[in-house]
């Protein structure tokens, strides 16, 4: 991996020499991190459990074979991933027709409602946390056009409104993990259930996603990828003036994933270690404006 092009413009960062130390310090936190288990995302696929994948696969194939297809709710961490997924694995061009929801849009809410009339329609509702506002918006909005036969909630395993209701009602419900954060889920139920529904080999994903992650645990921070991207854009936002950045995928199965990371970067907390706010502001766009 070259990245010597970072360091050769004019106004490239001017280092002192502390940022080799500094990054081996970060890299050795990231790594001790991982070990003591207090990044969930990190681990968590590979602690799905082969019987949990076919229970979720059973569901998925129910819903398949008796309904026509199925309507997604959710917002941010719990679309956008998922959304960037599918798209790039070109899930949403199969029999079985998958629509998001993810905000009240009364447009969509109409369009939606009117084929919910004509169509027999499975429905995703998707919320981490079980009360995103939007989400159960759209579905308490919808709820008298579905079937409620074909309901599954993807939430919290214990808290929440949606928790609450898909045991009082009887629906089908999975659990997303408590150690997994809403932004970095993809690789649980919230991801995987709807892109078994797309017809997607989940088991191959999370293999890829094992190999990922050995490639990144087993290398040191110069071999890194993911470790140089976060810290050239460290240096270039706090060092370079440079705090405008550019995602833009030349797939137009991957342009849904570049909406991804700027959800998380514009939700993230802008701070640096000790407390004080990163100069600037980040936009990551999908494509060239």
């Amino acid at each position: 991996l070259d990245l010597s092009g970072l360091w050769k413009h004019a106004e490239s960062p001017q280092t002192n020499g502390d940022e080799g130390l500094r990054s081996q310090h970060v890299w050795a936190s990231f790594r001790h991190r991982i070990n003591d288990r207090s990044v969930g995302f990190f681990d968590y696929p590979n602690q799905i459990d082969p019987q949990t994948l076919k229970d979720w696969n059973a569901i998925a194939q129910h819903l398949r074979a008796n309904f026509q297809g199925a309507i997604l709710i959710g917002i941010g961490g719990s679309h956008l991933g998922t959304h960037a997924l599918i798209s790039a694995l070109n899930g949403y061009s199969g029999s079985f027709s998958l629509q998001w929801i993810t905000q009240p849009d009364p447009d969509v809410i109409h369009a939606i409602s009117e084929r919910a009339k004509r169509e027999k329609l499975a429905t995703v509702i998707i919320s981490k946390s079980g009360n995103s506002t939007e989400t159960l918006a759209a579905f308490y909005h919808l709820s008298r056009f579905l079937d409620p036969s074909g309901y599954v909630v993807v939430t919290d395993p214990n808290d929440g409104e949606l928790r609450g209701l898909s045991k009082r009602e009887g629906w089908r419900s999975i659990s997303v993990p408590s150690i997994v954060g809403g932004r970095f889920c993809v690789l649980s139920a919230v991801g995987l259930f709807p892109a078994m529904l797309a017809g997607i080999s989940v088991e191959e994903v999370l293999r890829g996603a094992a190999r990922m992650q050995g490639a990144i645990t087993g290398s040191r921070p110069a071999e890194c990828p993911a470790f140089w991207m976060a810290m050239s854009h460290f240096l270039w936002d706090t060092m370079g003036a440079r705090s405008v950045q550019y995602l833009m995928p030349y797939r137009i199965n991957l342009r849904a994933f570049a909406d991804w990371p700027r959800m998380k970067e514009c939700l993230s907390s802008r701070r640096c270690a000790d407390g004080s706010p990163i100069r600037g502001r980040k936009y990551i766009c999908s494509r060239p404006i």
